[in-house]
């Protein structure tokens, strides 16, 4: 069964719309042993044909327009301005690895500050619900250890009772 035989999720569609290789003897073993001078310049002429002429890859602001949503326009307005400031400054590819990276590290930073704050204030209370639970272990205490912690003086798992303002009279203690 060869290569061909193979079903393929191209299978059943029109003919222009399969794809196709444009390689000539795309495999090392079609090119290698029987390859006429013809083969050959076929190939160089394709090898030569790859590279890139100094004027491409062209950026058409057209196309751009006509193929990216007007939302994705607009948050990209800033950082391609600013990738167009750089362009002078600091050349083709440093000003395209800014406007790539730049949007990346800032919402990566936004996002550590935003969970940074949310565990800092938003904490799991004896007064409230909602929040993460912040629970402290004991110590680890192994036979032989000299010293038993107090448990009167730090409280595990007090969820900051005993740092609360109200029901302080010695009545309500616990």
């Amino acid at each position: 069964m060869g290569a061909g035989d193979l079903p393929s999720r191209f299978d059943g569609k029109p003919i222009w719309k399969k794809p196709f290789n444009i390689e000539p003897l795309v495999y090392d073993r079609q090119r290698l042993p029987h390859m006429t001078e013809a083969d050959r310049a076929l190939r160089r002429q394709w090898v030569l044909d790859q590279a890139l002429a100094p004027y491409e890859p062209m950026k058409v602001p057209e196309l751009e327009a006509k193929f990216k949503n007007p939302i994705r326009r607009f948050y990209r307005a800033p950082w391609n301005a600013i990738e167009k400031m750089l362009l002078s400054a600091l050349g083709a590819e440093r000003a395209a690895l800014i406007r790539y990276a730049g949007p990346k590290i800032l919402m990566t930073l936004c996002g550590a500050w935003y969970l940074t704050y949310y565990f800092k204030y938003n904490q799991n209370t004896w007064e409230t619900r909602n929040g993460w639970t912040v629970l402290k272990s004991k110590p680890r205490l192994y036979p032989g250890d000299p010293v038993i912690p107090d448990r009167r003086t730090e409280q595990y798992s007090d969820r900051q009772f005993s740092s609360r303002t109200a029901m302080k009279d010695p009545v309500y203690r616990y």
